[in-house]
């Protein structure tokens, strides 16, 4: 994978090239490792911007849970992908790649 990631950096730049790693459900639910973020974070040093979702659900507490099509599915929800969408805006707008609204 980080062959084919690097590939896709190379073919995209100068444009800048954005990772968006997701999880499961039980990152929520049983507070799991995250040392799935650390792959993606190593080609940081190249350039690429790895996005942790993670913090924005946590934020939601218990109610992250609502966030995934509990409870036999660990999809997002349509509210997973409202915060999906809010934690990418905040995200991309802190970095200066999104107009101001």
């Amino acid at each position: 994978m980080e062959a084919i990631l690097r590939r896709f950096h190379e073919r995209v730049a100068p444009r800048p090239f954005i990772i968006v790693p997701v999880f499961y459900d039980s990152y929520i639910r049983f507070r799991m490792a995250r040392n799935y973020l650390d792959r993606f974070r190593s080609l940081a040093s190249e350039g690429v911007i790895v996005i942790d979702l993670l913090p924005h659900f946590k934020r939601l507490g218990p109610e992250a849970v609502r966030c995934f099509q509990e409870p036999f599915d660990c999809h997002f929800s349509s509210y997973g992908h409202l915060v999906v969408a809010d934690a990418l805006q905040a995200e991309l707008s802190q970095r200066g790649m999104l107009a101001a609204k």
